[in-house]
């Protein structure tokens, strides 16, 4: 086998060959982290989905290695490994247009399994990555074999390809992650992937005198096309329909219209995050609760109302504008981690009460350098149950139903007190001779409520909040 620069189809390649290793390895780790955006939607982003994707991308990467070293020895031409990378290209600027469908079908095909949202992502990950990540592995060993002159040089060779190949990768996990994710959306960066690497592949078909270069680059850059089709939503919702979605620089955003009501989505969609209708005050789920929390939380309250509250976990703001709608204009700090979010909520949630302030920042971080005193904190985050940093710890539980039930039909006492409350008015008991008599297990979760506060005070908070306690705490 002559060596590679014995071929005159590899002359005059060196330098691009480096270029094309340096954006293999932008290609593949730009993939990686698109790829989790594309997850996120349809099956979150917890560490058993990431662990699943960043395994079987290295896995596709191994493939590619080794049919890479394989088929440089078969065919040590520069050409060859050019006409590989085109068609890797091209199947990279397919996965927008593939991913969706395959997406909805192993969400819904996969969800009645216990583990579906982890079986699921393996299948779509499968079927959408794995072809375009396997070509894009063949690059690194392909082109050591093509600037091999020599035994005695080996070794330099393959550590400059792959010090290139890896200052790309490195490249690939910033620039998706900080800058082309959330100013141009995931699809607009993985069809940015492809056509840096499509047009790296004509350049060097063209140097090497390939006759049908034009063809092979307009053939690849067909899925280009896609892009000019009505593509929807990222994720259809369920119910209603999306009026806004984007990618930030932590999540997927979406926000539905269901008649006059705008539901804020993140990620998965397992929760709705904030609620706003213009026509009624009450959203009827748990942020109308959080008015409560001064009934409770004044050993003797006489209509004393908060004078300084911190939010954590502002969202599209709703919990905000139901306290200032109950206790006017008192002072709110609202701390959401996701700037994006805050701008979704003053366009599509009246978030826009002067006395709101919001603030982007993480809430573990925002509670440990506080300088303020606030006399009510409402916890509506929820990806950890507690805070431990610092001298104070906060414990979060949700117990459970609340007295007379958690729900909002018309015979529930919450719903009674919340109305009344917010209307100025005395309570009116429905029923109090069946109130009366009940037991407490029989008006709250009872034993389940205290498993969840005794799960909590096993952290030693400082400050429990138990959200609906009720009959737990006696």
């Amino acid at each position: 086998m002559p060596p590679a620069s014995d071929n005159k189809l590899s002359l005059g390649g060196g330098r691009l060959l480096l270029v094309l290793a340096f954006v293999g390895g932008l290609t593949s780790l730009g993939l990686e982290i698109a790829a989790s955006r594309l997850l996120a939607p349809f099956f979150g982003t917890s560490t058993y989905i990431w662990g699943a994707l960043i395994g079987l991308i290295l896995l596709y990467l191994t493939v590619g290695y080794y049919v890479g070293g394989w088929a440089a020895d078969k065919w040590p031409r520069a050409d060859y490994l050019y006409r590989v990378t085109a068609v890797a290209s091209a199947l990279v600027i397919l996965i927008p247009l593939v991913s969706r469908p395959i997406l909805l079908f192993s969400q819904k095909a996969l969800d009645t399994f216990a583990a579906g949202a982890f079986v699921g992502a393996l299948v779509a990950v499968i079927l959408i990555f794995a072809p375009a990540v396997i070509l894009l592995g063949t690059v690194s060993p392909w082109v050591i074999r093509l600037r091999v002159d020599a035994v005695s040089g080996a070794g330099r060779a393959a550590g400059a390809v792959y010090a290139i190949s890896t200052a790309g990768s490195i490249l690939g996990a910033f620039l998706p992650a900080f800058w082309w994710i959330p100013s141009y959306g995931t699809r607009a960066t993985i069809y940015g992937l492809g056509v840096v690497m499509l047009a790296i592949s004509a350049i060097g078909l063209a140097r090497a005198n390939y006759r049908r270069t034009a063809a092979l680059a307009l053939v690849c850059a067909l899925p280009l096309l896609g892009a000019l089709l009505p593509y929807g939503p990222i994720k259809p919702p369920s119910d209603g329909r999306s009026i806004f979605e984007s990618d930030s620089e932590y999540g997927y955003i979406q926000v539905v219209e269901k008649g006059s009501e705008h539901d804020l989505i993140l990620n998965e969609g397992q929760a709705i995050h904030s609620v706003y209708d213009p026509r009624k005050l009450l959203t009827e789920g748990p942020w109308d609760y959080f008015t409560l929390a001064p009934l409770v939380g004044y050993r003797n309250w006489r209509g004393q109302k908060p004078q300084h509250v911190l939010i954590i976990g502002l969202a599209g703001g709703t919990a905000a504008r139901q306290l200032t709608a109950a206790y006017g204009p008192v002072q709110i700090d609202g701390v959401e981690i996701d700037p994006r979010i805050i701008d979704v909520g003053r366009h599509y949630f009246a978030m826009t009460e002067p006395n709101l302030n919001p603030v982007a920042a993480d809430g573990r971080y925002y509670l440990t350098q506080a300088r303020t005193d606030y006399d009510l904190i409402v916890v509506d985050a929820y990806r950890r149950s507690f805070f431990s940093q610092g001298g104070c710890k906060v414990a979060t539980a949700r117990a459970g139903n609340v007295i007379g039930g958690g729900d909002w039909a018309q015979d529930r006492l919450v719903p009674d007190a919340m109305r009344a409350f917010i209307a100025g008015a005395a309570v009116r008991i429905r029923n109090p001779r069946r109130v009366y008599d009940l037991y407490p297990h029989e008006v709250s979760g009872g034993m389940g409520q205290r498993a969840m506060i005794a799960m909590m005070v096993i952290a030693d908070p400082d400050l429990l909040i138990a959200d609906e306690p009720t009959s737990a705490l006696d």
